[in-house]
């Protein structure tokens, strides 16, 4: 009997073991699902805030609230040229091809005007030639600031803001100087535009 009574002790042990060991298994498949559940809803939070900054970039709207949602994650990194432009917004891809011709034909104006030279009557035909002036409205060779701006245009034609911005480098300083606010726009829009491609990969993914 006394044998019995171990062997049943044994067996009482050995059930209340492997009930400690479910449980403890339990708890621990809670705590994983909680936290697979917390990620998906802090994944799906920063998927909501990456549209609402996707749709204002598309827009021109500011996103500053968007970003300030992001940033609350200490874990996300918010590049800076989203920072600075978060208030404001950013001019589309479609203002800055419409507001080009204007800011090209300042800068074929500055170009004529730089080339005067120092005499009255050198200046005045200038003028008069700045206001008439023309540009080519097909990409040509060459590195005149026409030339320059005819593929700078074409880029944009093909929604190339980069190339564009790369072809502006060619860009004579007085011309660069009387087109600069359309290139700090154009600017702004691609540093934003790469800090959003920056910032999706450093957003959790969502299933």
């Amino acid at each position: 009997q006394s044998d019995r009574v171990g062997a049943l002790a044994a067996r009482i042990d050995e059930v209340a073991s492997e009930a400690d060991r479910q449980i403890e298994t339990a708890r621990a498949r809670v705590a994983e699902i909680e936290n697979e559940a917390a990620s998906q809803l802090s994944a799906a939070a920063a998927e909501s805030e990456r549209a609402s900054l996707r749709a204002a970039l598309a827009s021109g709207a500011p996103f500053a609230d968007a970003l300030r949602a992001l940033s609350a994650d200490p874990t996300i990194e918010v590049p800076e040229s989203l920072a600075t432009a978060a208030d404001q917004g950013v001019s589309t891809l479609l203002q800055l091809k419409e507001s080009f011709p204007d800011a090209a034909h300042a800068a074929i104006r500055a170009s004529i005007m730089a080339s005067a030279g120092e005499g009255l009557l050198g200046r005045s035909n200038a003028f008069l030639r700045a206001q008439v002036a023309s540009r080519s409205l097909t990409p040509q060779e060459g590195m005149s600031p026409d030339a320059v701006l005819s593929r700078m245009e074409d880029s944009l034609r093909n929604d190339d803001l980069a190339g564009a911005l790369d072809e502006a480098t060619g860009l004579p300083s007085e011309a660069a100087d009387a087109m600069s606010g359309w290139l700090e726009e154009a600017r702004s829009r691609l540093a934003a535009e790469a800090g959003l491609e920056a910032l999706n990969s450093a957003l959790p993914a969502t299933n």
